[in-house]
C-alpha cells in the first residue's frame, strides 16, 4: 500500500520554479523564507524545487543558511 502526501507537482511547474529561483539567486544569496516571499508559489512547491536544485548541484547553502549558485 502506497501512502502519498498529496498530488506531486508537475515537472513543467517545477522547471518554471527552478528557473525563477536561479534568476533570483543571480542577484543575491537568499534564504528559503526570502524565496518563498518573493515567488508566487506555495511554500511546499518552492521547497521541493530547492531540493531538486540541491540534488542536481545547481545551488548550495552557505554558512548563513542562504542559497547560492554553484
Amino acid at each position: 500500500m502506497c501512502i502519498s502526501k498529496g498530488p506531486s507537482t508537475s515537472n513543467s511547474i517545477l522547471e518554471l520554479i527552478t528557473s525563477e529561483i536561479i534568476d533570483k539567486l543571480k542577484n543575491n544569496n537568499l534564504s528559503s523564507r526570502e524565496l518563498i516571499q518573493l515567488l508566487p508559489y506555495r511554500q511546499e512547491t518552492v521547497l521541493e524545487a530547492l531540493q531538486l536544485l540541491l540534488e542536481d548541484n545547481k545551488i548550495d547553502i552557505n554558512t548563513q543558511n542562504k542559497y547560492t549558485l554553484q
